[in-house]
């Protein structure tokens, strides 16, 4: 039996899209959030069973804390327990159950049959329940995420799904029902769960519970639902595969979440991992990168099977084995599932057979000393990926070679050596490292005098959006002072060593800004406009300049000195400037643009000079 959870229906979603860069794109948490997790219980009219009634404890357990849930074991391996340990504390869920009294349950009853309800109908009764008492509104603060939007709902409908595309299969979503309870908040995401599934009648319990939530938490499905057959993660995933006995979601999906910290191997030698489950290292995530791929790397974690439970209770029990396991992580797929027939994440097995397939014995994909499996990969960059190889989702070998792998002697650390091949060969553009932690939308790059490259990125760190500077000295990567907030426009030039930013401030005032005794300091904030277009910075034979167009109608520049800002009064106007662009060559400043001019004919590209010293 299948403990794969999916749902056929249409998911209703708001989809940031952020274009991304060969950024690591996460920057570890160090503060814990907590998210409420309301849940509901409701049943048909036509239904007169009690198994709500009968469970609710054990419901509640699998909620909150198992430890003395069997005899002989004190383990909790809740679903609370579980989020707890993962994100190493940086999530706390408080599970709400505003219908239970002491050991008693009363399931809301629905008023329409099984077959016709839906999504939409049984949240609006819910929210209509909740507004007239029938179901006690709770005082716990459910909107700890974003005001006004409780952060997690969660229905469980009494029985059994009948089939997968079923509304009572479980699953996540998110409502368009935009009724407020009690004037003060309405419902956003959401998780359907049939109670045959958490009552202990099927193997899966806090599993599927864990699967949907983390689904609101963000992760994705990493089994696939349609397209080709295969299996690309299997059992060493929560998010590809649920039951009683959870294992970790791979430790990429965590660090995605801000949860873990993740290191980069950029050259050949003998590294060292801590089990995914160690609650403090800093080192049980790599990421691997080659010249081959801006959109793919390599992971590689050490997942240590536990075998010391009672009855094997607990996370990580049921993993295949011990070991270290590479994976492929491809941030160019589709809404980064592997959901619709293409890996987002798939990890490396023996026995593959096809870029598609997901073949192979993913039982064996961890390199386990104790059973002899201490290397994956081939050198050679002909090899076909059917050799063993760690190959790119398009079929071509990245050369890598692990091998050596070992455990110390009490198997709390995993050792192995990494060989990367010769990519010159390949006539590649060489990656350059770094460890800017940033999603970003944008990015301005310049260099100084001495050969050090400076990076202006805009992007969001932690869901806040932001600019910042980084500076790279050709070994590494350095912050320039404090992250710039509520700007935008951010331009970047470096001007006699001096790296020097022009933005639009919260007002929409021109703000240009340089970078001094380790911190930005303001040269200059124009008062008189609001909001120009086409800022920009730049440097030529006369000097330093800032230019921007004002209303799309007027260019104004100024010149930059050590002794403050002055304006050149080059009085040049266009129906509409369209891209201009400016330098300056001689004792003359140049802009092109194209001068367009709505209703009328449009001038394309415009060449003009200003000579500096007759002002014509």
């Amino acid at each position: 039996m299948k403990t794969i959870r999916s749902f056929a229906g249409v998911l209703l979603s708001v989809i940031l899209i952020i274009a991304s860069v060969a950024f690591p794109t996460s920057a570890q948490s160090n503060s814990a959030e907590t998210m409420a997790n309301l849940i509901v219980f409701v049943k048909f009219p036509e239904d007169t069973t009690t198994e709500i009634a009968d469970n609710i404890q054990r419901i509640q357990m699998f909620y909150n804390d198992t430890s003395k849930m069997y005899v002989g074991s004190d383990i909790d391996f809740s679903f609370k327990k579980y989020i707890t340990e993962i994100s190493r504390g940086k999530l706390i869920v408080n599970n709400i159950f505003p219908q239970v009294d002491g050991d008693t349950v009363t399931p809301y009853t629905l008023s329409a049959s099984h077959d016709d309800c839906n999504d939409t109908s049984i949240i609006s009764e819910v929210v209509g329940a909740l507004n007239s008492g029938k179901i006690k509104m709770p005082e716990d603060r459910l909107d700890n995420k974003y005001a006004g939007v409780v952060d997690n709902l969660t229905v469980i409908i009494q029985g059994r799904c009948p089939s997968g595309s079923d509304f009572m299969w479980p699953h996540k979503s998110v409502t368009d029902v935009s009724t407020k309870i009690k004037n003060k908040y309405q419902f956003g995401n959401y998780n359907f769960i049939d109670s045959y599934s958490v009552t202990g009648a099927v193997a899966a319990c806090q599993g599927v519970i864990t699967h949907e939530f983390l689904h609101s938490v963000g992760l994705p499905d990493l089994y696939r639902r349609s397209g080709t057959d295969g299996t690309p993660v299997g059992i060493w995933d929560i998010m590809a595969h649920d039951s009683f006995f959870m294992q970790y979601p791979l430790s990429y999906q965590r660090y995605k979440l801000g949860w873990i910290p993740m290191q980069q191997i950029t050259q050949s030698g003998t590294y060292t991992l801590d089990p995914v489950s160690d609650p403090d290292s800093d080192t049980i995530l790599y990421e691997i990168k080659t010249p081959m791929s801006a959109s793919e790397s390599f992971m590689l974690e050490y997942r240590k099977k536990i075998t010391t439970n009672y009855s094997n209770l607990g996370f990580e029990t049921k993993i295949p084995s011990s070991g270290l396991l590479i994976y492929r992580v491809n941030k160019s797929v589709v809404n980064q599932t592997n959901a619709w027939g293409e890996d987002y994440l798939y990890v490396y097995r023996p026995g593959e057979t096809s870029t598609s397939a997901s073949a192979g014995d993913f039982f064996k994909s961890a390199l386990d000393p104790s059973d002899n499996r201490t290397s994956f990969g081939v050198a050679d960059f002909d090899a076909p990926l059917t050799d063993g190889t760690i190959f790119y989702s398009n079929g071509k070998n990245s050369g890598i070679v692990i091998s050596d792998v070992k455990y110390n002697e009490d198997s709390s650390k995993i050792s192995f050596h990494v060989e990367f091949p010769d990519y010159s060969s390949l006539g590649l553009w060489q990656l350059v490292p770094n460890s800017i932690a940033m999603d970003s939308t944008g990015i301005k790059i310049d260099t100084d005098s001495i050969g050090n490259l400076y990076a202006c990125v805009m992007g969001r760190e932690d869901w806040s959006f932001m600019n910042k500077v980084f500076k790279y000295d050709g070994t590494s990567w350095t912050t320039l002072g404090s992250a710039f907030s509520n700007v935008n426009s951010m331009v970047l030039k470096v001007y006699n060593d001096i790296p020097y930013v022009l933005y639009t401030n919260s007002s929409g005032r021109p703000v240009l800004a340089k970078y001094t005794g380790g911190s930005w300091q303001t040269v200059y904030t124009d008062n008189s406009v609001s909001y120009p277009n086409d800022i920009q910075l730049f440097v030529g034979d006369s000097g330093f300049y800032s230019a921007w167009t004002v209303d799309g109608t007027k260019l104004s520049i100024k010149k930059i000195t050590s002794g403050g800002v002055t304006d050149v009064n080059s009085s040049l106007t266009a129906d509409y400037f369209a891209n201009p662009s400016l330098s300056t060559v001689g004792n003359y400043i140049y802009v092109t643009y194209c001068n367009f001019a709505f209703g009328g004919e449009t001038q394309y590209t415009q060449v003009k000079r200003y000579n500096l010293t007759t002002g014509q």
